[in-house]
């Protein structure tokens, strides 16, 4: 077993990543002059959270969606399958 799973085979690393993620689009949100943006390395970090937190949720979504081996898109997008999800 990979060391960064657990038994329940989830990929704490994700998590890890997910929260980065979102407290970079929080920061994202605030007010920088070019300078600051310049020293925080914006365009490589800060700049890329909402396209790295859509990818990794995608992944872990596509796990999800291939661990409860789901039968087809009208299974997997029934009422059963995504009010878990939603709460």
């Amino acid at each position: 077993m990979h060391n960064n799973l657990q038994q329940n085979n989830r990929i704490y690393v994700l998590d890890y990543i997910k929260a980065i993620a979102m407290v970079s689009v929080i920061i994202n949100h605030c007010n920088f002059t070019a300078q600051m943006e310049k020293d925080m390395l914006y365009p490589f970090f800060i700049g890329l959270a909402v396209p790295i937190f859509i990818v990794v949720s995608g992944f872990t979504f596509s796990l999800s969606y291939q661990k409860k081996e789901t039968l087809g898109l009208k299974h997997w997008y029934a009422r059963e399958s995504i009010l878990p999800k939603l709460s």
